[in-house]
């Protein structure tokens, strides 16, 4: 009964819309719900693009640890080798020793 009651409210107030007093109606409405499939539509094209992005991503990513390992860097298994765990500290060391001697005397304060 509830149900039914819902209904004819809801038959009665779609009666008494403004929106059905504006000459061309249907033509706002046809508008908004194609408005509405091409904002569906959008979403769904975000979605793939993002996944089509991490699939790509994963593909570089396995081509990168393809060449780390022919180079040695990695072993087999994908665990880094003495060869890669060397070349990583003097990166850092590099990388820190950079930073440090192009830095501006203001910016090592220490807190």
């Amino acid at each position: 009964m509830v149900l039914i009651d819902k209904n004819a409210d809801l038959e009665q107030r779609m009666k008494e819309s403004a929106m059905l007093k504006i000459s061309g109606h249907e033509a706002i409405l046809d508008e908004y719900k194609n408005k509405v499939r091409l904002l569906e539509s959008a979403r769904l094209l975000r979605a793939q693009a993002k996944e089509m992005k991490s699939i790509a991503m994963k593909d570089d990513l396995r081509k990168m640890k393809k060449v780390l390992r022919r180079l040695g860097y990695i072993s087999n298994e994908g665990v880094l080798a003495t060869k890669g765990i060397h070349l990583l500290t003097h990166s850092l060391t590099h990388s820190l020793t950079h930073s440090l001697t192009h830095s501006r005397q203001g910016d090592l304060r220490v807190n």
